[in-house]
């Protein structure tokens, strides 16, 4: 009988695989290079955006190869909540709701140092960068228009308790006394474990890697099962003293996750949350963030001739600043030796099959992903032309999330392409479910290209009224009025306005 996965599956990479002598496909190489021992393979869709019915389909094979190995069966669950809560019908994707409930729940269990990811050491700048970082994440106005449900106030304890943290832990001499309160004891364990945690955590693109003030190298993290915990009492939750700390003395009973365990796992889907979910490499202003390019065709596009030498110094300039890192390491040379020759030649899927399994190998390396992102960009650049006239045909048959999402592969490789961000921008407002976060940035991206276009800025106006926003709205219709006053579509919004 062959082998079934569900979602709910936890799979960790074979101790003895050794990737480099393997053939995979592009979906294959992603899926391994997200498998960590601890996220199932619904959250491993999530981060590499393909479909769940590709990644089990990649994971059977590579279970069946020896490749990956199951951590956990479905059915055995680490989290210390009702998993009911999950299946709420709130605008939360999965890996948010997850987020949210670990957090909501381990308030009571973990020390403000835990709470905001950092370090016992950890200076006044890493606080304030960590609680910024969170506060994207955990404050509700950031999902402005959107129906939270029971999660708002989940998300309102969560964010005043980081507040409160990062308050505490701000100013030297409440912080103090809060170390003082928490003991020498348990903050010699807290440092010992986050170094571990912290230090071999592998940075999303675009993120930066956390820094950990140790003396020490902190060993190779291990794929290991996730912690498993045992259900809440199911006391309500509310604010606690910021005096109140977790035990001091004895060891952790193995029955239940310690604040440490409750940390980690939060740490895990903080990473997937930024790395999947808001689109991978942080955006650049109000320019949307990069999204991965669709699934690959079997057509390879050369560089253009004129282009070719400029490109190939680069990528060689590239490697040979990789050179002292990898020297140590031959299956991660033969990887990114590989994936250099594979872009120069403009075989860009094969490029990231092999840069995907490189990041497998050496999470730790931001610049992996750096690359992996220039060739993402390479790539929908390449069939740029391909993806506008699928949107185009996707838009004209009334399919506006599918539209949606090829036209961001359109701005993806035509950055500068005004019309491609405003078809965006107007497919994921209109579509059966907006997305008016990601159609507000397109919409900005598109005045940035072509401030004089009134109809843009109009559009921009619309969607802050879609998403409740009047004092923005009435910013960006002013906007528009000094653009072209007499315009009839800005008398006709003036009108709807009220003004």
């Amino acid at each position: 009988m062959s082998l079934r996965l569900e979602p709910s599956t936890v799979l960790a990479r074979a101790e003895n695989a050794d990737f480099s002598q393997e053939e995979l496909s592009t979906a294959g190489g992603l899926v391994v290079s997200f498998v960590d021992g601890v996220s199932n393979l619904g959250l491993v869709a999530t981060r590499t955006k393909l479909s769940v019915e590709r990644v089990l389909a990649e994971a059977e094979r590579l279970v069946e190869r020896s490749l990956l190995v199951v951590v956990s069966r479905p059915g055995a669950s680490g989290a210390h909540y009702d998993l009911s809560e999950l299946e709420e019908d709130v605008d939360l994707d999965r890996v948010r709701r997850r987020l949210v409930l670990e957090t909501y729940h381990s308030l009571d269990r973990m020390s403000y140092y835990e709470l905001l990811e950092v370090h016992p050491d950890a200076d006044r700048t890493t606080i304030k960068k960590a609680y910024f970082r969170l506060s994207k994440i955990f404050h509700p106005d950031t999902l402005y228009g959107k129906n939270l449900g029971s999660y708002r106030p989940k998300m309102e304890a969560v964010f005043q308790r980081m507040t409160r943290a990062y308050d505490v832990l701000g100013k030297a001499k409440s912080r103090a006394e809060y170390d003082a309160k928490l003991g020498e004891e348990y903050l010699s364990r807290l440092r010992t474990r986050m170094v571990s945690m912290l230090a071999t955590e592998p940075p999303p693109s675009g993120r930066e890697p956390v820094t950990v003030p140790s003396a020490t190298p902190a060993p190779r993290a291990e794929a290991t099962p996730a912690p498993r915990a045992q259900s809440p009492s199911g006391t309500p939750r509310g604010e606690a003293s910021p005096t109140s700390v977790p035990p001091r003395s004895g060891a952790p009973s193995s029955a239940r996750p310690t604040p440490l365990d409750d940390a980690e796992r939060r740490r895990r889907l903080a990473a997937a949350r930024l790395a999947g979910v808001f689109g991978g490499a942080r955006s650049t202003g109000s320019r949307p963030a990069a999204t991965p390019a669709p699934a690959p065709s079997e057509r390879r596009t050369p560089i253009d001739p004129s282009q070719r030498r400029a490109v190939a110094e680069e990528l060689a300039q590239s490697v040979r600043r990789s050179t002292a890192v990898t020297g140590s390491n031959p299956r991660l040379a033969a990887m990114l030796s590989a994936a250099h020759a594979a872009e120069s030649a403009g075989r860009y899927e094969e490029a990231l099959s092999h840069l995907a399994a490189a990041q497998a190998e050496a999470p730790e390396r931001t610049d992996i992903g750096e690359r992996i992102e220039r060739v993402r960009r390479a790539m929908a650049a390449a069939h740029v032309q391909e993806h506008r006239r699928r949107a185009e045909t996707l838009r004209a048959a009334g399919r506006l999330r599918e539209a949606a999402f090829a036209y961001r592969d359109v701005a993806l490789g035509a950055p500068d392409d005004a019309a491609a961000h405003i078809a965006a921008a107007e497919c994921l407002r209109s579509m059966e479910e907006p997305d008016l976060r990601l159609a507000r940035d397109y919409a900005r991206r598109a005045i940035e290209l072509q401030p004089t276009r009134v109809e843009t800025h109009l559009l921009l106006a619309q969607i802050y009224l879609d998403a409740g926003m009047t004092h923005n709205a009435i910013r960006a219709f002013e906007s528009a009025e000094s653009v072209d006053p007499a315009s009839p579509a800005v008398a006709a919004f003036r009108d709807k306005l009220g003004a």
